[in-house]
């Protein structure tokens, strides 16, 4: 993916993608002219969600050894579990070649990536990204973290690109679980909450079409409140809550009904299934190679899978499989 910033206008970037939620970003950053679309080629199994990038002139294949040996900037935008299967199909690349890679896999580390990645080249870079699905329509919230071997300018260039799609921001590593609780599965949160008072419309009498916009524009509104008038979201809400009136009262019933419970609790479990994820990915390396490598602290473990799940145990690491 070719982006127009100092000494990168002659990269190329590739995505791996397994074509869900990703194809919109690619164009939208097309679009705004930070990369050029025939400097991006786009890697996936189905020819359904390649035949989508086709017409905005992006390159397309099935083959992921060639676009690595083609790009300077690679994205693995795919399910962390497929992640050993993709890497499994490279071979390694010319000495003089080291592309960046970029990745979207929920629950699988910089180290565990640099350790795979180290079959292909020599020393890997590593940049770990939180999207959220609203970057399909540029109002996105991004984390990333740098791996150990990225240069300052390139965590620049992947900023400056992520922005073109809403709010970027770099966290260290470990707090990348917890974004993922509030931001990666946040949005699922809010459109429940705009379906629940679609609902409520209906139910007291409005028609489902005007209950919806009604709901869905007052979450817009709401959070650009936030954003743009840098006052606490309490504050806010005290200054729609008037004395014995309407707001107040339904505070106080959302309130008995737990909501601030429900939502500190779904932060909470989708920051743990994050977490869980790696175990997928330990699972999918055994299947593949039959023994599975623990990579910690720069040494290399290969042992038998009922050792590793006596490893996951006694680091209170549940698994997230059955067997």
């Amino acid at each position: 993916m070719g982006l127009h910033l100092p000494d990168t206008e002659d990269s190329k970037a590739d995505m791996k993608t397994d074509g869900h939620n990703k194809n919109k970003g690619l164009q939208e950053s097309s679009s705004d002219g930070l990369v050029e679309p025939n400097n991006m080629v786009v890697s996936a199994p189905s020819e359904k969600n390649l035949s989508k990038l086709k017409p905005h002139g992006i390159k397309t294949t099935h083959d992921n050894k060639m676009v690595v040996e083609e790009s300077h900037m690679v994205f693995l935008a795919v399910k962390p579990h497929i992640i050993p299967e993709v890497l499994a199909q490279l071979e390694p690349v010319e000495s003089d070649h080291n592309p960046l890679f970029v990745s979207v896999a929920a629950g699988l580390s910089i180290a565990r990536l640099e350790a795979m990645l180290s079959q292909v080249v020599t020393m890997p870079r590593v940049i770990r990204v939180m999207p959220n699905t609203p970057c399909m329509v540029l109002q996105g919230s991004c984390v990333y973290s740098l791996g150990s071997n990225i240069l300052p300018p390139e965590g620049r260039m992947l900023k400056c690109l992520l922005e073109s799609v809403g709010l970027c921001v770099e966290v260290p590593e470990y707090q990348i679980d917890a974004a993922s609780g509030v931001a990666g599965s946040g949005p699922a949160y809010i459109y429940a909450a705009i379906e629940a008072m679609a609902d409520g419309g209906v139910k007291m009498g409005l028609p489902r079409k005007v209950a919806m916009a009604l709901a869905a524009q007052t979450v817009k509104g709401a959070a650009m409140m936030v954003l743009e008038t840098g006052k606490h979201p309490a504050q806010l809400k005290d200054e729609v809550c008037s004395p014995s009136g309407t707001t107040i009262t339904a505070m106080h019933s959302l309130e008995k009904n737990g909501l601030r419970n429900a939502l500190i609790s779904a932060v909470e479990a989708a920051a743990n299934r994050s977490k869980e994820l790696v175990v997928v990915v330990a699972y999918k390396m055994f299947k593949l190679f039959g023994v599975l490598a623990i990579f910690l602290r720069g040494f290399i473990l290969i042992t038998k899978l009922n050792k590793i799940l006596e490893l996951l145990f006694y680091f209170k690491i549940k698994p997230a499989i059955v067997f």
